[in-house]
């Protein structure tokens, strides 16, 4: 039986949830993102289980003018 993956890149991200690599690498650079593991200095993991975390705790809108209540 294989194990599931845990982790993935933001190129991986990308193929998962159809979401931009370069959003993902922004949100990153900004803090704005779900939490990663950086590895050898340079490779960002992301735990795929925090990523569905960090995407269910994003607020349900139905436009892009709608204020996010703080």
């Amino acid at each position: 039986m294989q194990q599931p993956t845990l982790f993935g890149t933001d190129r991986d991200l990308e193929a998962r949830y159809g979401i931009k690599r370069r959003n993902w690498q922004k949100m990153r650079m900004l803090g704005s993102g779900p939490p990663f593991r950086k590895c050898n200095g340079r490779l960002c993991l992301y735990e795929f289980k925090a990523v569905e975390e960090w995407l269910a705790s994003q607020p349900l809108m139905r436009s892009t003018v709608e204020q996010v209540a703080a």
